[in-house]
């Protein structure tokens, strides 16, 4: 069956954040962000889903519009925090709760990780315009969206 829903792409990436944000908490200490971090933010992550390669049908459908029905997406959790620990905790986390049961969430089939996390130190400016540094941890995930 075709993906005909033309909203499922930023349905199912709210779906996604919404659970990671849940298990892992979004509170006063660390705020979890929808699609980007807000400019010069730290102490936070965000989750998005950019896109994908090549199409799950892509060798068997050629005529069919959507294809078959289910999206192979790449996805992404990075977060800039001034404590390392924090950073692992937030990679931890996600570790603990991915891959999920296939067709738990809605829309979702698969949610998974594709690599471990990656740790990196930057510099980006604090709040009153001076710079420090972050450890910025960035964790590959793939996202398969089936309609529903």
């Amino acid at each position: 069956m075709a993906i005909t829903n033309r909203e499922i792409w930023a349905e199912a990436e709210h779906t996604c954040f919404e659970y990671l944000a849940r298990e892992i908490g979004d509170n006063s200490k660390v705020k979890a962000f929808e699609g980007e971090l807000p400019e010069n933010a730290y102490n936070c992550w965000y989750f998005e889903i950019q896109g994908g390669g090549e199409p799950l049908d892509y060798p068997f459908n050629m005529n069919t519009p959507g294809g078959c029905g289910e999206w192979l997406m790449n996805a992404q959790v990075v977060g800039k925090f001034t404590e390392r620990q924090n950073a692992q905790y937030l990679g931890a986390s996600i570790r603990a709760l991915l891959p999920i049961e296939e067709s738990s969430l809605t829309n979702i089939f698969r949610f998974r990780p594709r690599s471990e996390p990656r740790l990196e130190r930057d510099l980006v400016p604090d709040r009153s315009g001076k710079f420090i540094n972050v450890w910025v941890i960035t964790f590959e995930l793939e996202v398969i969206i089936k309609e529903s």
